[in-house]
C-alpha cells in the first residue's frame, strides 16, 4: 500500500479527488474527497502507512465495509465504494457535517435545555415506574377498585409474554444494544419477531406495563400508565431527531 502521508490536496484515488484531511487515528486516516463521476463529497478512509503491509488489517477493512453496507439506519453512515489505486486500498463513506469530540468538549457543559430534556425523561420514567408499584398497594389498602381473578391471571400471562419477547429478541438479535454499534459480519435482523414488527423490544415493554397493572390488581394503575404514554411518545420522536 502506498504511503498515506502522500495523500495531499489533488491526489486521486480512482474517481475521487482528495480535498483535505478530516482526521487520523491509531489505524488510519480519513480524508474529504470529491467524486468526479457523481459530483458529490465523500469521506475516504485508508490504513495508516505503517500498517499498510498487514493483510489482516486489509481484510478487517473489507469486513467493516461489508458489515456497514448491510445496514440501513439514520445514525449509521452509508458506504459508497471500496477500491484499490496504486497499491492503496480505500473505503469511501458518506460525508457528514459535524464536530469532533474534542470540539464538543471545548464548548463546555451541556446546554440547560439539554440537561432539562434528559432530566425530565429520566424523572418521568423513574417516578412512573415507582408509581405503578405504589398505586396498586394503596388501591388494595383503601379498596379503590376490584379486579377479578381472571384479569389478574391475564396480567400474569402478559408479564410472562413480555419476558418471553425480550428473551426471543436477544436470541434473534445478538447485536441488541442501547447504542448503535457495528460488528464484522453484522446483518440486519429480519426474521422471527423482527419480521412482524421493527422494534419488538418496545412491544415487549407494552405487554409488561399493561400486564403489571392487571397482575397487581389495580384499575387505577392504568391511569398511571396512561400518564407515562405521552412522555414515551415524546421520547421516541425526540430520539429520532437526535
Amino acid at each position: 500500500m502506498a504511503n498515506t502521508d502522500a495523500l495531499t490536496f489533488g491526489t486521486r484515488l480512482g474517481p475521487y479527488e482528495i480535498q483535505s484531511q478530516l482526521g487520523a487515528g491509531g489505524m488510519g486516516e480519513v480524508y474529504r474527497a470529491r467524486d468526479s463521476r457523481l459530483d458529490r463529497t465523500g469521506a475516504i478512509k485508508v490504513l495508516a502507512s505503517r500498517l499498510s503491509s498487514s493483510p489482516e488489517l486489509k481484510q478487517r477493512m473489507e469486513r467493516e465495509a461489508r458489515a456497514i453496507s448491510s445496514l440501513s439506519h439514520a445514525h449509521i453512515c452509508h458506504i459508497y465504494d471500496i477500491g484499490l489505486q496504486d497499491g492503496t486500498d480505500y473505503l469511501v463513506m458518506e460525508f457528514l457535517e459535524g464536530e469532533t469530540l474534542a470540539e464538543r468538549l471545548r464548548r463546555g457543559a451541556l446546554l440547560l435545555s439539554d440537561v432539562l430534556k434528559i432530566g425530565i425523561t429520566v424523572a418521568i420514567t423513574a417516578l412512573g415506574f415507582v408509581a405503578m408499584l405504589v398505586v396498586p398497594a394503596l388501591d388494595h389498602r383503601f379498596a379503590w377498585s376490584a379486579v377479578p381473578v381472571w384479569a389478574t391471571l391475564a396480567g400474569d400471562v402478559l408479564v410472562a409474554i413480555s419476558f418471553l419477547i425480550i428473551f426471543v429478541v436477544y436470541k434473534d438479535n445478538s447485536y441488541a444494544s442501547a447504542t448503535i454499534e457495528v460488528y464484522p459480519e453484522q446483518r440486519v435482523i429480519s426474521t422471527g419477531l423482527y419480521a412482524l414488527v421493527r422494534h419488538p423490544m418496545y412491544m415487549g415493554g407494552l405487554f409488561l406495563f399493561v400486564g403489571m397493572c392487571l397482575a397487581l390488581g389495580s384499575w387505577w394503575d392504568f391511569f398511571v400508565f396512561l400518564l407515562m404514554v405521552p412522555a414515551l411518545i415524546w421520547r421516541i420522536f425526540d430520539g429520532k431527531t437526535a
